[in-house]
């Protein structure tokens, strides 16, 4: 077993994460390493840390530009939870869910996403509170890689 670090942040992946990444390979494998770090050594999540929906992890691998078992050690996909099955588009569905995350310790998720489909959950009507916004992050490109890789050395 490895060791077990309490990482300050979770992360909720969706397929536009996926495929802006795969653009570069080298550096997807890079990334997705050190996704796959942080979720078996989570201290509290161990193995559930990183999430991402069935349906987007489907997606993710429909086009066999990756593997799916590549996937399954950077994170877990799941079925939509109940509470968010009335919810009509994919961008309210994973913001109430990082938020939902949100409510539990380490208290902050990130959505890793894509530049382009960033702005609809920044658009999103629930991500425009404050509140939300404080502990639910959306990021991409570069500056996703930097958290990711702020988050896989983080030292208790």
């Amino acid at each position: 077993m490895g060791c077990e670090i309490t990482f300050p942040a979770r992360f909720v992946l969706d397929k536009f994460f996926i495929k802006d990444i795969l653009k570069d390979k080298v550096n997807a494998s890079k990334i997705l390493m050190k996704l796959s770090y942080i979720h078996s050594n989570s201290k509290q999540y161990r193995m559930i840390h990183n999430r991402m929906f069935d349906e987007c992890f489907k997606n993710s691998i429909k086009d066999k530009s990756i593997r799916g078992y590549a996937l399954l050690g950077v994170m877990s996909p799941e079925p939509f939870p109940s509470f968010v099955q009335n919810e009509t588009d994919i961008e309210s569905k994973i913001v109430r869910y990082a938020i939902n995350l949100a409510t539990k310790k380490p208290y902050t998720t990130i959505i890793l996403t894509s530049e382009e489909q960033s702005k609809k959950y920044f658009d999103n009507k629930h991500y425009v509170n404050g509140n939300v916004k404080s502990s639910v992050l959306v990021v991409f490109g570069e500056i996703a890689s930097k958290v990711i890789d702020i988050v896989a050395n983080h030292k208790e």
